[in-house]
């Protein structure tokens, strides 16, 4: 929601009229490309891949239209936007030789203020698939190969860098989350741990015990919530405080959403042919969720 416009991502965006659901205008977006489906917005300015995947276009969330476009010659996939820049994660350059990178953009008009390049291990690939947790004067980035680097924003310089595991163990997943002076992060097998955006030190971590969904964990204060297959409400300190689902009881399709009275909603499956909307208080205290 940006002022009167409601954005709708997706293969097409769409922009809708907050009173009327009158559509404003679309625009097609890029297959294959996770920041269509996952867009960031401040502001006026909406923050996606163009047309091709391959490069990196702020819109006018009002109308549509660029302000500015910009190819990068790499796939380009979830933004993080800052006060001055917006870092867009590159990957599958076409020859293997070229690194993939995290480029940061100037937010106004486009221009390349620095790059940084992912070193791979055993021949994986070390790209990012989000932008990262900005954490005062650093973004915090869980890589493919689960290494976490921490860039500085003024001109992208490794200020620590982490190996957390083997490059074949699975990478960190969507989620870049801060809490603080924590980043909270996932990994590819389910696991979910906070690491100190200062040096790097993991604080906690907990293991995955659901199904794995490409789900992010959110703000439900003054907990985190996550919703991988099973719904778990933990808070800052890495302790599990509510747990519902997984296994033979409901199995949460989607991340949940809190309402301003604690009340939430999830899509969920009971069985094969069951899928239902549902709503429910869980006994811990949760506020509204935010994905930041």
């Amino acid at each position: 929601l940006a002022g009167d416009v409601v954005v709708v991502p997706g293969l097409t965006l769409f922009g809708l009229d907050v009173r009327t659901g009158a559509v404003r205008w679309t625009r097609l977006g890029a297959d294959s490309t996770d920041g269509t489906f996952t867009p960031a917005l401040a502001g006026d300015t909406l923050f996606v891949p163009g047309f091709t995947g391959q490069e990196a276009t702020a819109l006018d969330v009002r109308t549509g239209i660029p302000f500015w476009s910009v190819p990068l010659g790499k796939t380009v996939f979830v933004p993080t936007v800052t006060d001055s820049l917006v870092l867009y994660p590159l990957r599958f350059a076409e020859s293997a030789a070229v690194p993939e990178e995290l480029v940061a953009l100037d937010r106004r008009d486009g221009s390349v203020r620095w790059r940084h390049a992912f070193r791979d291990s055993l021949g994986v690939r070390g790209g990012a698939l989000v932008g990262g947790a900005v954490v005062d004067d650093r973004v915090i980035v869980g890589t493919n190969i689960e290494t976490v680097v921490a860039l500085r924003l003024s001109d992208g310089a490794l200020l620590w860098e982490v190996i957390a595991g083997g490059p074949r163990q699975g990478g960190y997943g969507r989620s870049a989350l801060r809490v603080g002076t924590q980043v909270i992060l996932h990994r590819a097998n389910g696991v979910m741990e906070s690491r100190d955006a200062v040096d790097g030190r993991q604080r906690w971590s907990l293991g995955n015990n659901g199904p794995l969904w490409d789900a992010v964990v959110q703000r439900c204060a003054p907990h985190l919530c996550r919703a991988n297959g099973r719904l778990r409400v933990v808070d800052t300190a890495g302790q599990e405080v509510w747990a519902f689902g997984g296994g033979n009881q409901a199995i949460f399709l989607s991340n949940v959403a809190v309402a301003e009275d604690g009340l939430m909603y999830a899509g969920v499956e009971y069985g094969r042919d069951d899928t239902r909307l549902i709503a429910l208080r869980p006994p811990a205290p949760v506020g509204p969720t935010s994905p930041n």
